[in-house]
Formats: structure tokens, sequence, C-alpha cells
């Protein structure tokens, strides 16, 4: 049973808290929760409570909770995805990758080769599943998913640590995998970045990191460089 629910606004009404509708039909009629069951609830900010249900109905799942706390489940580097977002499928199963992996933020980004920005309704599912991932993984604060951004607007943001995934770049040094300073990752779409914007994002201070000798998928790519900079 999902044992873990999300409940936004968990510390403004404690110790009683009604879940969602959305939350509440999924704990009473899909996961079948009634009173007395024991779940956890958890905020998108950190903070974390347990609790009983003392009433389950088809209109709510209203549970009272003992404790509320702050539990921080992520890793120690702030790590900001930058990414040309692969088809709805291969995207969905990123997101989820990503959330379990502890990536901070993740910006889908419109390159000089990109087929098309994700739609509005793409971006909801994507932060669904993300949510999703984190009820059932523990992470108590929500992956930030951002609204679509071109490459040029991506080269005026801040990080002490910007790297670009390129093929042909050598592989990582072993401060750049240490470090737990926040960082800015670049991957560009199936068919690369154009040769004006890898000398952009050199001029902008990107390093550019290699994966080996082979050309992996963005999903691939975003997930690999996630668990080698989260690592702890």
């Amino acid at each position: 049973m999902t044992q873990r629910y999300y409940a936004p606004d968990l510390g403004d009404i404690f110790p009683d808290v009604t879940l969602s509708t959305e939350e509440s039909t999924h704990a009473t009629r899909v996961m079948r929760v009634v009173e007395g069951d024991h779940l956890t609830l958890f905020d998108g900010q950190g903070r974390q409570a347990n609790g009983h249900v003392i009433d389950a109905n088809r209109r709510a799942c209203v549970v009272r909770c003992q404790s509320l706390k702050q539990i921080d489940r992520m890793p120690g580097r702030k790590l900001i995805m930058a990414v040309a977002m692969p088809k709805a499928d291969r995207a969905k199963d990123m997101i989820e990758r990503l959330t379990e992996l502890g990536v901070t933020h993740v910006i889908p980004v419109v390159f000089e080769h990109s087929q098309r920005a994700p739609s509005d309704g793409l971006l909801n599912k994507l932060r669904r599943a993300s949510l999703e991932s984190c009820k059932q993984c523990g992470r108590n604060s929500l992956m930030q998913i951002s609204s679509p951004r071109r490459f040029r607007d991506i080269l005026s943001d801040e990080a002490p640590i910007r790297l670009l995934a390129s093929p042909a770049a050598p592989a990582a040094s072993w401060q750049v995998l240490q470090a737990t300073q926040p960082t800015q990752v670049l991957i560009g779409p199936e068919g690369g970045l154009s040769a004006c914007e890898v000398a952009q994002a050199r001029q902008h201070g990107f390093d550019e990191i290699g994966l080996g000798g082979r050309v992996l998928r963005i999903e691939t790519a975003a997930m690999t460089l996630a668990a080698r900079l989260l690592w702890d």
C-alpha cells in the first residue's frame, strides 16, 4: 500500500489534515485506505508528518498527525538539469529517475535543433509523475520543473559549476564529481548543439564533460550525469 501522500498545506492545518480531492480519491478509492490506517504526509518543502486516518469517505480523507518534522533526504549538491526534452514516454521515465536521484530543478530547453517545446499538458503530466516518484522514494522536497526556456536565455544563469554534456569531451575530473557547489548541467537535443551554441556555452563558463565513446540518448545522459554528480 502507498503510505505517503502529498499535503502542500501540511504546516498550516496541522494536526488534522484533509487531503486534496485527488489525493483523497487515490487513498480511499484506489488504495482502499480506511479509518485507523497509518499514513505519512509530506508538504514538498522538506516537512513530513506521521499520523492515522480519522475519516475516510468518498469526498475526503482526513489524517490526524502526531508529529511534524523537517526531514531532508536530498543530496549535498544542488543540481540543475537544463535539458532538451525527449519524446513524452521517454521524458516521463527521465523525470521519474531524476526525481529519485535527487535533482533539484529541471529546465526544458529549446535548442536550434529542437523539434518543439514541450506542451503545457506534457509538463503537467511530468510534474505529476515527479510527485508520484517523491511519494515512492521518500523524497520530501518536490523537484521543480519549469516552463521551457530558449538556449540563449539559459546562458545568463549563474552557477559555480556549469557543465555541458559532449560525446567528444574527456570524462569528468574527480574534483568536479566530488564538489558540493551548486551545479548546472546542459544537455542538448538528439541532433546535438549547433557549433554556434557550443561556442556560446563555452564563452559563458560551461566546461564540456564526456560520457564515454558512445552517443547517449538524452535521458540516458541526464540520468548518468545526475547519478555521478549526486552520489553520496
